[in-house]
């Protein structure tokens, strides 16, 4: 059982802020949507969800893609490899589904993706983690929910050292297999 301190369990328990960086996606103008190639895949939730359907939990492609041009003038910031993504509005929430990007990727404003420092968390632990999670409980109760990204930030995270934290991950990774 973890503690706050660490102790003989070499665990403790850290708000996500401190070991990832939250970020959330970018409006996608309809003039932009439809290009079947291009640098940089432009995914919607409905991507994360098709990728959960197929059984994976890593994305790297999209139904539209944009050129480093488009990029800038979008003011887009790619999500680097091993961000963690899931829907943040909407009833899409409540489907719970999460994937692990395989490359940078830019992602509409539906979207929030959460980076990893890999010299604090592995990736692939940090995203079985929060996949563990039920993310619908942070949406705030409107007509359209909604998660916030300082509730996000504020997750505690079980955080083991670093060799158990693969090790785990390896495991998870296994059984799925």
């Amino acid at each position: 059982r973890p503690n706050q301190a660490g102790g003989d369990a070499g665990m403790t328990i850290v708000a996500l802020s401190e070991i990832a960086e939250i970020q959330s996606g970018i409006g996608f103008p309809m003039k932009y949507q439809g290009l079947s190639e291009g640098e940089y895949p432009f995914a919607k939730v409905g991507d994360i969800s098709q990728a959960k359907r197929k059984g994976a939990h890593i994305i790297s492609t999209a139904n539209n893609y944009i050129s480093t041009e488009i990029c800038r003038k979008l003011k887009a910031k790619p999500f680097p490899e091993n961000t963690i993504v899931f829907a943040k509005i909407g009833e899409a929430i409540r489907n719970g589904n999460k994937v692990i990007t395989a490359k940078p990727m830019i992602f509409d404003n539906n979207v929030m993706g959460v980076m990893p420092n890999t010299s604090k968390v592995s990736p692939q632990y940090l995203y079985r983690y929060l996949d563990s999670l039920d993310f619908y409980g942070l949406a705030n109760s409107t007509t359209v929910p909604s998660i916030r990204r300082a509730d996000v930030a504020a997750l505690g995270v079980w955080l083991p050292q670093i060799d158990e934290q693969k090790r785990i991950a390896a495991i998870l990774d296994q059984a799925d297999e």
